[in-house]
């Protein structure tokens, strides 16, 4: 298993989801089969639940060294945007977020979600939200920021 690998796992995880709010916006990452993803910041307004996910920091050995494997760390970070015209209704919008951190917590978290190599994920710590601008300096919309430790094996 590579780290590449366990990524792709964490995605088609999230990609499975049915959201409970507005169930026909399902969430989306647009990445290519190159691995290139399209950022956030340059996506129409209306991608709801579009999503990506980053290295949060190159990934380190986590001591589990053996003449066969390697396992890792990685510090990831998930982000969903919800756009700029969703904050209309903000009472809705905060029932959505709060219903898809939920949901993806509990997919990302099951390992068995992802196939052998991933070892386990630290479930998602200090969530925040933050204010998504383009390269214009305009909003975006809201991005829910989901921080998590993935724990991987090299082979």
């Amino acid at each position: 298993m590579s780290f590449s690998t366990a990524i792709d796992g964490v995605i088609a995880a999230v990609r499975a989801l049915t959201p409970t709010w507005e169930p026909l916006y399902t969430f989306t990452c647009y990445e290519d089969a190159e691995g290139y993803v399209v950022p956030l910041e340059e996506l129409s307004d209306d991608a709801l639940r579009a999503f990506d996910v980053r290295m949060a920091g190159p990934p380190v050995d986590d001591g589990g060294t053996g003449w066969q494997y390697t396992r890792y760390r990685a510090e990831i970070e998930l982000r969903v945007l919800y756009p700029a015209q969703y904050e209309v209704d903000r009472g809705r919008l905060e029932r959505m977020i709060a219903q898809d951190v939920a949901d993806i917590t509990s997919a990302i978290v099951h390992p068995s979600n992802f196939g052998a190599g991933v070892e386990s994920i630290a479930p998602p710590t200090a969530t925040r939200r933050e204010t998504l601008t383009n390269p214009q300096g305009q909003t975006v919309g809201t991005v829910i920021v989901l921080p998590f430790s993935l724990y991987y094996l090299h082979t």
